[in-house]
């Protein structure tokens, strides 16, 4: 009897030991981890009408935001910038299925969406008068005939008020386009060998196609207008020699005189009859500099050179230049949008 309670007991004390073993081993297992997952930050950046980005807090960081900071992404005019005062500007950006119509309000260092529109049509551009009153025109498509828009209200929204205008069929280059008044305006289309004028005195209802206007030169060349009759066009000769015209009846070119330089003229701007700009591009490598500004304060009889920044990249289609003053311009190049405040003498970069 002794003998079987030893043996009881030496089991029981053998189960006690495995307990305490296994006991030991337990305690000593890695517990069980639950994946909690990451908390997403999410915040809507609108980016044009009717179109949002969403992003986590890892993509919101990596693009220089931080939380509670709006980082919003913006546009920034590639075709046509067009300035009403030393801080109010209008843009456009052309895109696959729409145009998207910029303003800016610190002289074009920063911009903002304000609409878009279906952009099925060729070679838009803008003239506003002040930061509510501006028309946009398109020309034709595949599918669609040129249309005029109006905005009085900075851009929100646009009414049409003129559809199929004449002279739009085989447009080459984005013809000039203003207004000079809430009345009176002027669409000059550039042909190869000729163009035509397009004039409005009712705010852009109704439209008054002059007859055909010979060009100068054969050759492409740079114009503009400061009203619906006097303006002046710039071109080279086959001797390459830059030469200067002027037309003040609205009907006939006549030469103004040959420019002091040897280029090719690649965008012109007047803010008056007689403060006006020429920029001319020396396409021949070996020749410095390649950019130069010429300007007028006498209408065209005589200009001043100017250096201009050799890092300039022109618009592979037109180049734009926009002076409101004699002293404030912009220049919108392939690389980004150039600024001078003081008559052209010196220029800087404000976007690329």
């Amino acid at each position: 009897m002794a003998k079987m309670s030893e043996k009881y007991l030496l089991l029981i004390l053998f189960f006690i030991l495995c307990t305490g073993c296994m006991h030991h081993e337990d305690s000593r297992a890695a517990p069980l981890k639950t994946a909690i997952p990451k908390p997403k930050y999410t915040e809507t950046i609108t980016v044009a009408s009717g179109a949002a980005i969403e992003m986590d807090e890892s993509e919101w960081r990596s693009r220089g935001g931080e939380r509670g900071v709006r980082a919003v992404p913006s546009l920034k005019p590639i075709q046509t910038a067009q300035f009403v005062d030393e801080l109010h500007g209008f843009g456009l950006v052309p895109g696959l299925d729409d145009l998207s119509i910029l303003e800016t309000k610190d002289g074009g260092e920063s911009w903002v969406t304000i609409s878009s529109l279906a952009h099925s049509t060729n070679l838009p551009v803008i003239s506003f008068l002040n930061d509510q009153t501006g028309w946009l025109l398109t020309g034709e498509s595949i599918n669609r005939k040129s249309e005029l828009r109006l905005t009085s209200d900075g851009g929100q929204s646009w009414e049409i008020i003129a559809r199929n205008l004449p002279g739009f069929g085989t447009l080459a280059k984005t013809p000039f386009f203003r207004f000079f008044d809430r009345q009176n305006g002027l669409i000059a289309i550039q042909k190869t060998n000729d163009m035509v004028m397009l004039r409005t005195e009712d705010g852009g209802l109704t439209w008054s196609a002059s007859s055909r206007i010979q060009l100068p030169q054969a050759a492409a060349g740079v114009l503009t207008f400061v009203s619906p009759n006097e303006g002046w066009f710039a071109s080279s000769d086959n001797k390459g020699e830059a030469i200067l015209y002027r037309m003040s009846d609205g009907e006939i070119w006549l030469e103004a005189g040959k420019l002091p330089e040897k280029a090719v003229p690649q965008a012109i701007s007047f803010s008056s009859p007689r403060n006006g700009w020429l920029l001319l591009h020396n396409k021949e490598e070996q020749l410095e500099p390649r950019w130069w500004l010429l300007r007028t304060e006498d209408g065209g009889s005589s200009w001043s050179r100017h250096s201009f920044p050799q890092t300039l990249h022109p618009m592979d289609f037109n180049t734009q230049m926009n002076f409101i003053s004699s002293q404030t311009g912009w220049i919108q190049g392939a690389n980004g949008l150039w600024q001078t405040t003081n008559g052209g003498m010196n220029w800087s970069m404000l976007s690329s």
